[in-house]
């Protein structure tokens, strides 16, 4: 019998509102992940299958550095303690005008261009991993 040895790569924090996608720390704005450049290119084809959908536009960057800093957030822990290479927080609709009450008729919407991200994403992701 072969042994199958499973571990995650990825994890996705995902919460209202925004529309960014984010990569650690957020703890600090002094440190850079090391794999900043692969974090970059996910993002950016996550937020990019996004606005593909309804044209949203995702803002893509570190949670420090372009967001705030603020410690305790789950894609530190998991990139950090979990050891998961590619962590991140995305923040779903709007960018503040209905904050973190979309009106009945944005939800559909954001459940399909989120899952157009997340699909584009893990593609991406099984494709260049794999090799």
């Amino acid at each position: 019998m072969r042994d199958i040895h499973c571990h995650t790569i990825a994890y996705l924090d995902i919460h209202a509102y925004g529309q960014m996608w984010l990569w650690p720390w957020g703890y600090t704005a002094d440190v850079l992940p090391s794999e900043l450049e692969d974090l970059k290119h996910y993002a950016k084809v996550g937020a990019n299958a996004i606005s593909k959908k309804y044209n949203t536009k995702f803002i893509i960057g570190g949670d420090a550095t372009d967001l705030y800093p603020a410690s305790g957030g789950a894609d530190d822990y998991a990139k950090g303690v979990a050891g998961i290479q590619y962590s991140y927080t995305v923040e779903l609709r709007d960018e503040g005008n209905y904050g973190f009450e979309l009106p009945v008729n944005q939800i559909v919407p954001t459940g399909e261009e989120m899952l157009e991200g997340i699909l584009a994403f893990a593609k991406e992701l099984f494709v260049r991993e794999s090799l």
